[in-house]
């Protein structure tokens, strides 16, 4: 019974989402999202038509199971969270996502926002070197 009454929720939870009309609707849903209860929501936002490359990035870095699969590091047998982490990857690398009214500083790149020479500026640069070894610029360009 309990069961049931969870499926039904979910659906109802996912019907919601796919309701929204904006990428800032939906990223305030998932900033306030609680990540302990699986995957099928942020799977919802991620394949929404109005899920921007601001949003996508941000799931990304907030999701280290994303980040994981990514690193080919992945040894989940949770349907979900594969297809979310499949999805969110594969549509950041390959352009899925589109600049829209969403932000967001990955914490990367960035450095012409500081002035030469000051200590934020070298910072990012050498943060965004280092992580250039790991991640794809697809992941670390930030949405300012």
């Amino acid at each position: 019974m309990a069961a049931i009454m969870f499926e039904t929720d979910l659906q109802k939870k996912i019907a919601e989402i796919r309701q929204h009309k904006s990428a800032a609707s939906l990223m305030k849903l998932m900033q306030q999202y609680d990540w302990s209860e699986g995957f099928e929501i942020p799977l919802a936002v991620i394949t929404h038509s109005c899920c921007d490359l601001g949003l996508a990035l941000y799931l990304f870095w907030q999701s280290d199971e994303a980040r994981q699969y990514y690193k080919g590091e992945s040894d989940t047998d949770d349907e979900y969270q594969l297809a979310f982490c499949k999805t969110l990857v594969d549509g950041l690398l390959k352009g899925r996502y589109k600049e829209g009214s969403n932000k967001f500083d990955t914490g990367f790149y960035g450095e012409h926002l500081f002035p030469e020479g000051s200590a934020v500026h070298e910072l990012r640069a050498l943060k965004t070197q280092r992580a250039q070894k790991l991640y794809a610029d697809a992941l670390l360009q930030p949405v300012l």
